[in-house]
């Protein structure tokens, strides 16, 4: 038997110690809880469960890591372990036999051409692949998925990709890549924006521009931003959130009416954070009742984002609306507790309502 390279540990009230070096898949899990807590598990449910008996090399295992494709248009990943040997279907395809080569090494898809030829026929038959990512993450979501670097926007879906595209061939880059997001969660803003220029020098992508862009605006470097944007959009490597990102910058340069032409196609985008970017910009150039009803439709489309209410705070704010305004803060401030903006609004609304100690607390 070989060697595992990675661990799982179960813990539970009244079970017994033991090892078990069967192979063990992430969809083992919930079949193995739902028998552990006594419930039955449903037919057709993927996974088997670990408390029933079965020999490791009985199953044809499946595996994909999508992140890549669906976040930096890299190649997708995808294969099967079936008994000692493990297929990645990548566009450099990989072979390896567990049972001597526990560290994926050697690459045996030339010398072993049947068993790869087997292994590849075991991959599922997609209707779509690699399939496209779907867009109702709530704000929450997005934001932890955004912080751990799993999530950055949409990408220009492709169907043929090369040994270019191919993640082994990317590993540096992608190294360097949550290098930038690292600093930018640590508040290491200069390197962030180092790491980021050294990313597009190397291979120009979505992902960085937009990584650049959040850099440079938290540091008030909003022409620079513009800047960096700007050649997102003309050279083809903008997302949504890069235009989205642009829009705002050029606002905070006082280019409001550029801000608003930009944006405005994203009036029936479907997607709440644009939604709010929008109504923004809405207010900043007066257009309060318009600004409104775009917010509305924002909470239609995702009834919890914190950013929504933090917004209407500034609507209501900006009309003078002192009730409305607290109301909306508190709102935004009852989901995450953390939005300044939203105190800074709910600080504004209690001191106009004459709570001058509550507003000084804000």
């Amino acid at each position: 038997m070989y060697k595992r390279q990675v661990p799982l540990i179960l813990w539970a009230p009244g079970l017994e110690p033991r090892r078990d070096d069967r192979l063990v898949r992430h969809v083992d899990l919930l079949p193995t809880m739902l028998e552990a807590a006594g419930l039955d598990v449903p037919d057709g449910l993927a996974g088997r469960s670990l408390f029933s008996p079965f020999e490791h090399d009985t199953t044809v295992s499946y595996l994909e890591a999508l992140s890549a494709n669906l976040n930096r248009g890299w190649a997708p990943l995808r294969g099967v372990i079936k008994g000692d040997y493990k297929l990645i279907s990548v566009p450099i395809t990989e072979l390896y036999d567990l049972s001597t080569d526990a560290a994926e090494e050697v690459n045996l898809i030339q010398t072993e051409r049947r068993i790869g030829a087997e292994l590849r026929a075991e991959l599922p038959e997609e209707e779509v692949w690699p399939p496209t990512r779907q867009k109702d993450v709530s704000a929450s979501v997005e934001k932890l998925l955004l912080s751990l670097g799993y999530l950055t926007g949409e990408v220009e879906q492709k169907s043929v990709f090369t040994a270019e595209d191919d993640p082994k061939n990317l590993v540096e880059l992608d190294r360097k890549l949550h290098e930038v997001i690292d600093h930018l969660n640590t508040g290491d803003l200069d390197l962030a924006a180092q790491k980021a220029r050294e990313v597009i020098e190397i291979r120009p992508m979505a992902m960085a521009y937009s990584l650049l862009g959040q850099v440079l605006r938290r540091q008030n470097r909003d022409a620079e931003a513009v800047e960096v944007l700007e050649a997102a959009v003309q050279t083809g490597y903008a997302q949504t959130s890069t235009v989205r990102q642009l829009g705002l910058s050029l606002s905070r340069l006082g280019r409001n009416d550029e801000a608003l032409e930009l944006l405005a196609p994203l009036r029936d985008s479907g997607d709440a954070a644009s939604l709010n970017d929008l109504a923004s910009v809405m207010i900043e150039t007066d257009r309060l009742q318009e600004a409104r009803q775009v917010l509305v439709d924002s909470l239609d489309l995702e009834p919890g984002n914190p950013i929504t209410y933090e917004t209407m705070a500034l609507l209501a704010l900006r009309a003078g609306r002192w009730e409305d305004t607290r109301q909306a803060a508190q709102r935004a401030l009852a989901i995450d507790d953390r939005l300044s903006l939203a105190w800074n609004y709910l600080g504004g609304a209690l001191y106009n309502l004459g709570n001058r100690a509550e507003a000084v607390g804000a």
